[in-house]
């Protein structure tokens, strides 16, 4: 009798396992699929008829930089919501420039001369020019290049070195954001560009952007304004990664309450 009651407490237990990875495996799926709040960032072009480059995501730059004493500090500078948005649209190339000031730490009625810039080149890929025997491909942009400058201030770069106020960002030829036109580059990894300059670092995450964008937009909730998602190929490896786990666990533990019921139905036959 101990022995089955002892069976008992493990089925209990393997049985609430099995709905906790359940609802566990449930969850972290969820999350694959996220919900981009709004249009954080749009470039309308100068006749106010079309957006051409839609974005949203958390924009990071990491900035090692000079000291007053000789050593070096780090800093992490975040593209914010209201940065001013400038650039061109075009029928090939799309450039997204966003603006922000440096934060001064104290109440100033002039903000500072210089601001922080951070520029998107976009190139849209696939289409015959010119010649109309030529073998085309479906059109698709990319991020091909990304430019940058960043300058040291109290608040932001403490204690920096007053010989060297300004810092640069350069990365080009990346191919990277690609998506096919008429589809929205979605990408919930976080992924990393490294600067051909210096040692500055560009991070992005949950970062939805769609370049020759047709029609106006408006940011508004529910990332409404975006085209259909293409998921990044990162994304993709981690969700197989998850379901592959979350099947396995839910296989062992079915297989472990499998072996439980059939031991205990041959125990109930011989006790019988």
């Amino acid at each position: 009798m101990y022995r089955l009651q002892g069976n008992v407490s493990l089925f209990k237990a393997l049985i609430f396992s099995y709905f906790v990875v359940q609802v566990a495996c449930e969850i972290d799926l969820g999350q694959q699929d996220y919900t981009v709040d709004e249009v954080r960032w749009g470039l309308t072009d100068t006749n106010k008829t079309n957006t051409c480059i839609i974005l949203n995501g958390i924009i990071q730059i990491i900035v090692p930089y000079n000291t007053a004493n000789s050593m070096t500090g780090l800093t992490l500078l975040n593209v914010p919501k209201n940065a001013t948005v400038f650039g061109s649209c075009g029928r090939f190339t799309e450039n997204m420039t966003l603006s922000w000031f440096p934060k001064s730490g104290v109440e100033e009625d002039d903000p500072p001369t210089n601001q922080h810039k951070i520029e998107l080149i976009f190139k849209k890929k696939g289409e015959t020019i010119g010649d109309p025997n030529g073998i085309t491909t479906e059109p698709f942009y990319e991020l091909e290049s990304v430019n940058a400058v960043f300058y040291a201030g109290e608040t932001e770069f403490p204690n920096f070195s007053h010989d060297k106020p300004e810092y640069t960002f350069r990365a080009s030829n990346l191919g990277m954001l690609s998506a096919p036109v008429d589809l929205s580059y979605f990408c919930q990894s976080t992924q990393v560009v490294n600067s051909e300059t210096d040692e500055t670092t560009l991070v992005l995450s949950y970062l939805q952007a769609q370049a020759f964008h047709q029609g106006l937009s408006d940011t508004g909730p529910d990332g409404v304004d975006f085209g259909p998602r293409s998921y990044c190929p990162k994304d993709g490896y981690q969700m197989i990664f998850t379901v592959v786990g979350c099947v396995m666990m839910m296989t062992l533990l079915g297989a472990a309450i499998f072996i439980i019921l059939s031991r205990k139905n041959r125990e109930g036959y011989a006790y019988l």
